[in-house]
C-alpha cells in the first residue's frame, strides 16, 4: 500500500535558532527589521522553516521584478545560480552566516509570489498541463529526473485537491492551519505518490506544490521566459 509521510524540513542554520533574529524585513522606508518568528510551542525546525519563508518574503519586498527573472531562468543553468546568489543579498540577512539549500529557497519564493497573486485573485484553480522537461535542457545529471518527478507529484496533487493545496501553501510554518491543511491533503498526496513509501520534508511539499499553482494558475513563467529575463 502506498505511504505517504511528511516529516520537517532541516535547515542549515550556522547560528542556532533563536538566533534566528540575524534575518530581517524590510519594511516601507527600506530599513531592515528582525524576522517574524513563530511563538513558544513550535519546534526548532518549525522555526527554521519560518526563517526560510520569511527571508523569500523579505527578498521579494526587496526586489521583486528579480525574484521574478530568477524564477523564470533554467534552475540548473549556471545563470540561475549565479542569480540566486545575487538576489540573496538583498539587506536581508543581518548576520551573513546563513546557509541554505538554493531548491527550499526556490520554493519558498514560490510560496511568497503564489500567496501575493492568490491574495488579489478569485475564483477556483485551474492547472495548466505544464512539461517540467523544458526546465532541465542540457541537464544530464540524474537530479534533472528528479527535478520533473517531483513537479509531476505537485501536478497530480494540486490536480486531485486544489483547495487543500492552496490551504498547505497559504498557511504559516507549523501553525494549526498547516496541520490540518496536510491531513486533508493526506489522501491527494498518497494517491500520487509513485512507489511503495515517500517521505518528503513539508519545506519541500509546499514550495513544490506552490510551484505548480503559481505556474499553472497565475503566471505561466515558462512561456514568459524570454520577455521576463531581457
Amino acid at each position: 500500500m502506498k505511504k505517504f509521510a511528511v516529516v520537517s524540513a532541516v535547515l542549515m542554520l550556522v547560528a542556532a535558532l533563536p538566533a534566528a533574529a540575524q534575518l530581517g524585513m524590510r519594511n516601507s522606508r527600506g530599513h531592515v527589521a528582525p524576522a517574524r518568528l513563530p511563538g513558544d510551542g513550535h519546534s526548532e525546525r518549525e522555526k527554521a522553516r519560518a526563517v526560510m519563508n520569511n527571508f523569500a518574503e523579505c527578498l521579494d519586498r526587496a526586489d521583486h521584478k528579480r525574484v521574478i527573472r530568477l524564477l523564470a531562468l533554467p534552475p540548473f543553468s549556471s545563470k540561475a545560480r549565479q542569480e540566486m546568489k545575487n538576489v540573496s543579498d538583498q539587506g536581508c540577512m543581518v548576520v551573513r552566516e546563513l546557509r541554505f539549500d538554493p531548491s527550499l529557497l526556490r520554493g519558498s519564493l514560490f510560496v511568497v509570489l503564489f500567496n501575493r497573486a492568490a491574495a488579489t485573485s478569485e475564483g477556483a484553480v485551474t492547472v495548466a498541463p505544464i512539461d517540467y522537461s523544458a526546465d532541465t535542457v542540457g541537464e544530464t545529471s540524474p537530479r534533472a529526473a528528479q527535478y520533473v518527478t517531483m513537479r509531476q507529484f505537485a501536478a497530480c496533487v494540486v490536480k486531485k485537491d486544489p483547495a487543500n493545496s492552496r490551504a498547505v501553501v497559504a498557511s504559516a510554518a507549523g501553525s494549526d492551519s498547516e496541520r490540518l491543511a496536510y491531513s486533508n491533503l493526506s489522501p491527494a498526496l498518497s494517491d500520487c505518490i509513485i512507489g511503495d513509501k515517500v517521505k518528503f520534508s513539508k519545506q519541500v511539499v509546499s514550495g513544490l506544490l506552490a510551484e505548480v499553482l503559481y505556474r499553472s494558475t497565475i503566471a505561466d513563467i515558462v512561456s514568459n521566459r524570454a520577455r521576463e529575463t531581457q
